[in-house]
């Protein structure tokens, strides 16, 4: 600390020298910010060896799964979607959706690209719904009659009241999806109409959407981001929300706290040098700490959109109490050289200067202990943002002041003054009577866990929109008449097994295998199990000689029983599959190889399990479960097709080589890329699409681990397991994991900053006492959300770290003067007014300064941002309050009797 308490006085004596590298330093940054990179999509948030990402990006690859943008086509008429218009329109969409670089035509679903149960004319083949295009009223109504009686389609492809139905566009994995979901609103923008509305929604445009938020707030140009259509008028703001998206699309955040920054020190010192100053420092922050994210290639993560604000709100506070001693100084002093002043402002003001620093800071880089990048990220650049404030504010700064600093002083002084006066008399009412003041502090300390308790995790991607937005209404609008926007991903392992052996000819019958003793399976799981048997080296139908027997190398059928036989297991095989003894004749003495493969989603009892727990998860209604469609509604639907639309036959049939062929009719008609969507080639995992309306964080979390505790009642037992993935189950595990993150970290950022003051006081009892008032301001906060009902969100949870960084400044400022009031003599009480009245006045407008700052935040058109701002802010406002009533009573407790009065 001492080399740094050196760097003022090189400053003032080359201000000229340190003012030219300084900028030379930011300028050599300055380029990096071209390299910047938003990322948006949940996948960014979560370390990439993460098991929850792991797992989704193998299930994507195993069934070729992608999160689509939905083109909603809502029709007005009065036939529903069943109109010619609508029907043309879902063709054109489809056709030119097909034609979107780099959208693959396969990963395009419609009511244009799925095919129906009618054949083309003079073929085997089956066409699709709107093959050939329904012209007649009648050939409308067939239509609608035959997505009524498939039913797979209602809730999916068409809305319940049949007024709308959607366009699925998958987005390729590892494509750009906000050039995507551009180029989808393109498309669709021609389209919109008052008789059709047209609108974009899912996934990938809720990603893209909130990142054009997140640069509007910022003031920033979203050049590769469509701007929302619901852009305001020339009407003024009616709402709050329309003030929100007011200020959003027209002026910023940024420069909005950029004004309320530059205000706050015109107010205070009436100089134009200590507005452009502070103003020159946050400018110049901003581009090393995103040039150097730039040039590092760090994108700007969702969790980083605040920074700039933090960064200008906060890296201005070390100069409100420079400006402020400095004013002092040169209105006790006004004949002193510039660069005097200088020397004895920082030669006061420095120590505590680098303390504030460096424990805000702390309370940054302790973000650095959570395991997601993106809170990494933030948490170590915003860091380095304050370090660079602080290294300007003790070189800079005052290098400036030398060179263009005002002769005279403006504003209020550190000293005197009517708030100082009140600040002093009431640290000495506290200090006087501070063992009432801190037994009511523990009575407060005691009834705060019960509030704590209450505090619950929640957290949605829709919530980070504003009810009123467009998308928010269109979500709505969608979820309300379709299953759902979001989709959990049930996969289930069938734990499916492969015996292979060789068989002597006597254990050959022509309807039964004796297996050999070293076969453990047991043998409930071998009943549906698929059986081969062949000669040695050989695949199929041997040439027969011109006059002799028939003889077969390989014979194929199913498992219809499997029973012990002493230490053996016996299977026998339905009659109709005929006789691997007479088919293959073995001679006596050459064995055969069999082969036993367990295809589990070909067996009637595994797909009824199945259907079990879909009927199960449908009944998860409160926990916004919209629709479930696994692999028996395939079978099932499939059957019934085949059945010539037997209502009676929609069920799935008992013999394997039935539903064996019902799955390749299904891969024969809707084609591979939809079969691959819901089983694996091996017919031994298969995927349960559970939609669900408004997904969040605690309805799916209820709701995984209902799933969980049927899979151990009744599945288990079978050798059912199941995993879940998709964009909810990505977006349960990096909100969990970012919610424990930042708590971790709080606890990580109090003890790093509780042994920063401990080490810069060089006293165990003064470090201490510095932490408590920020450290209850916080605890205070967290029973306030729980009461209120406010929950710990992505955002949300972030403020505690930040305000342990930013509260501990007030009470450094004040117990560093008060031990220097101490030292030069005072008795103690007296020693805490004095020191109140002297820093007391830059505390409160540093806490101001900073509250107002992050105050900005509430009028983010993200909700969850808007939250954010404001819990900092008023977390702040509690602080500023306990330093001035629980730090005076602390400190008279501390310094004792021996120097009262």
């Amino acid at each position: 600390m001492l080399r740094l308490q050196a760097l003022p006085r090189l400053a003032i004596r080359r201000p000229a020298l340190v003012t030219t590298v300084a900028c030379v330093a930011v300028l050599a940054m300055a380029p990096g910010m071209r390299r910047l990179e938003l990322r948006t999509d949940g996948h960014s948030l979560v370390p990439p060896g993460d098991p929850t990402v792991l797992y989704d990006r193998s299930m994507r690859q195993e069934f070729g799964v992608t999160d689509p943008l939905i083109v909603l086509i809502h029709s007005h008429d009065r036939d529903g979607i069943f109109n010619d218009r609508t029907l043309q329109l879902v063709r054109d969409l489809t056709q030119k959706a097909m034609q979107l670089p780099g959208v693959h035509a396969p990963d395009v679903l419609s009511l244009a690209t799925e095919k129906s149960d009618r054949f083309r004319a003079g073929s085997l083949e089956h066409r699709s719904f709107l093959e050939p295009f329904p012209a007649t009223a009648a050939e409308r109504f067939e239509l609608r009659d035959d997505l009524r009686a498939i039913r797979l389609y209602q809730g999916t492809l068409i809305s319940a009241d049949e007024s709308a139905t959607a366009v699925f566009i998958g987005a390729p994995e590892g494509a750009d999806r906000t050039a995507l979901c551009n180029a989808v609103e393109d498309l669709c923008a021609p389209y919109d109409s008052p008789q059709d509305e047209v609108r974009v929604l899912g996934a990938p445009v809720v990603e893209s959407r909130l990142g054009a938020h997140i640069l509007a707030d910022l003031g920033l140009p979203a050049r590769a981001i469509h701007a929302p259509r619901e852009q305001s008028g020339a009407a003024p703001p009616a709402s709050f929300g329309e003030l929100q998206r007011f200020v959003g699309q027209h002026v910023g955040l940024l420069p909005l706290v950029l004004a309320i920054m530059a205000l706050v020190f015109l107010v205070s010192y009436r100089s134009a040098v200590a507005v452009l100053l502070p103003l020159l420092e946050v400018g110049a922050c901003l581009v090393f700490v995103f040039g150097l994210m730039g040039w590092l290639n760090v994108p700007v993560y969702l969790t980083m959109a605040v920074m700039p604000v933090i960064l200008v709100a906060m890296g201005v506070t070390d100069e409100i109490h420079v400006f402020a001693h400095y004013a002092a100084r040169r209105r006790q002093q006004p004949e002193e050289p510039r660069a005097a002043s200088v020397r004895a402002t920082l030669d006061e003001i420095g120590s505590p200067i680098i303390k504030t620093s460096l424990t805000t800071a702390l309370g940054f880089f302790s973000f650095a202990l959570s395991p997601l990048p993106p809170l990494q990220a933030f948490g170590i650049f915003t860091g380095l943002g304050m370090v660079f404030c602080m290294l300007w504010s003790l070189t800079v700064i005052p290098a400036l002041l030398v060179l263009w600093g005002p002769r005279r002083a403006a504003g209020r002084g550190a000293e005197g003054g009517r708030l100082g006066a009140v600040l002093g008399r009431v640290a000495l009412a506290v200090a006087r009577h501070h063992r009432a003041v801190l037994v009511v502090l523990l009575l407060v300390l005691v009834v705060l866990p019960f509030g704590i308790r209450r505090l619950v995790v929640q957290d949605s991607w829709i919530g980070a929109f504003a009810p009123e937005s467009e998308l928010y209404q269109t979500t709505q609008a969608f979820n309300a008449q379709f299953f759902g926007t979001h989709t959990l991903y049930v996969t289930v392992d069938t734990d499916s097994f492969v015996v292979r052996g060789q068989l002597p000819p006597v254990d050959v019958d022509h309807h039964t295998l004796l297996l050999p003793a070293g076969v453990s399976v047991d043998p409930a799981r071998l009943v549906g199990a698929w059986v081969d048997v062949r000669r040695p080296g050989t695949t199929g139908l041997e040439n027969p000689p011109p006059h002799g027997p028939l003889r077969w190398n390989r014979w194929q059928s199913w498992i219809e029983t499997a029973a012990r036989d002493g230490d053996r297991i016996r299977v026998t095989m339905p009659l109709r599959s005929g006789s691997p003894k007479f088919f293959i004749d073995p001679q006596p003495e050459e064995k055969l190889d069999f082969e036993i493969r367990s295809q589990r989603l070909e067996t009637a009892a595994t797909l009824r399990e199945i259907a079990g727990l879909e009927t199960f998860i449908r009944g998860r209604v409160d926990d916004t479960v919209g629709g479930v469609l696994g692999p028996p509604d395939y079978i099932a639907t499939t059957q019934f097709i085949v059945k010539s639309r037997d209502e009676a036959q929609r069920t799935i049939p008992d013999d394997p080589e039935r539903i064996r062929w019902l799955w390749s009719q299904y891969g024969r008609v809707r084609g591979t890329e939809r079969l691959r969507e819901v089983v694996n080639p091996h017919y031994t995992r298969g995927l349960v699409a559970v939609y669900l309306k408004n997904a969040n964080y605690i309805d799916t979390e209820r709701l995984v681990q209902a799933i969980r505790t049927y899979e151990a009642e009744h599945l288990h037992a079978s050798g059912i397991q199941l995993g879940f993935a998709g964009d909810v189950g990505v977006s349960q595990g990096f909100i969990k994991a970012i919610v424990t993150g930042q708590l971790r970290s709080l606890f990580g950022s109090l003890a790093g900053i509780l042994v920063i003051t401990v080490l810069l006081s060089r006293s165990w009892r003064w470090g201490a006492i510095c932490v408590v008032p920020c450290a209850f301001a916080v605890i205070l906060c967290f029973a306030g959300m729980g009461w209120i009902g406010i929950p710990l969100g992505v955002a949300t949870s972030m403020f505690a770290s930040m305000v342990l960084g930013v509260g501990v400044d007030y009470a450094i400022h004040l117990t560093d003067r008060c031990r220097t009031e101490l030292a030069r003599g005072a008795r103690r009480d007296a020693a805490i007014a004095a020191a109140a009245r002297a820093v007391g006045p830059a505390i409160v407008v540093d806490a101001v300064a900073v509250a107002l700052g992050f105050g900005v935040l509430t009028f983010s058109q993200v909700p969850a941002n808007a939250r954010l701002g404001l819990m900092t802010a008023l977390c702040i406002a509690g602080a500023l309050v306990l330093t001035f009533s629980a730090l005076p009573a602390l400190m008279a407790a501390a310094v004792g009797s021996r120097t009262k009065k």
